[in-house]
């Protein structure tokens, strides 16, 4: 997206678990670190481009996010998302199983809340449903709000000039 993304160097938050099956083994290790150097260099070769995001740009995309965080935001909040949850999703079960290093929720009262659960069992549980509500729920609502506002064509030239909607090959 051009020289107004920072790209002076690459931070990593590894946990414990992750550490020992992404770099336990020679091979593994070996895997990974090749997948961070590649990450690196790819970055120095193609972040060389004059293209930048231009203001208008820069806005749409602003918009896809408010748009689609709002949608988030409004299922988070609807009464029935962590019954939902609870009762379809193995998040009852991941206080139970020796995956974790911590409980599933930071409070041990009786009433589940949004705001105790931690991440991993948060969107573990969705993953274990295949319904990757923590990742994409609202970029459908966010494209159907601007597709409604006439500005479709302004989605379709940024999806068409941008990487970060391409594979590795260039293809959408």
């Amino acid at each position: 997206m051009g020289k107004n993304i920072a790209n002076k160097q690459i931070q990593l938050t590894i946990q414990g678990q992750t550490v020992s099956s992404n770099f336990g083994t020679i091979d593994t290790a070996q895997f990974n670190i090749e997948q961070l150097l590649n990450a690196g260099i790819s970055n120095d070769l193609f972040s060389a481009k004059e293209e930048t995001l231009q203001e208008g740009e820069e806005a749409l995309l602003q918009a896809l996010a408010e748009e689609s965080y709002s949608a988030y935001i409004a299922l988070k909040e609807h009464p029935y998302f962590l019954p939902y949850l609870n009762e379809v999703s193995p998040l009852r079960f991941y206080n139970e199983t020796n995956i974790a290093s911590r409980p599933t929720k930071r409070k041990s009262s009786g009433r589940l809340e949004l705001k105790d659960l931690r991440a991993i069992p948060f969107v573990g549980s969705w993953s274990q449903l295949k319904q990757n509500v923590t990742g994409y729920y609202g970029v459908g609502k966010a494209l159907q709000t601007l597709d409604k506002q006439g500005k479709w064509k302004a989605v379709e030239a940024a999806i068409r000039q941008f990487a970060l909607f391409q594979d590795a090959a260039g293809q959408l």
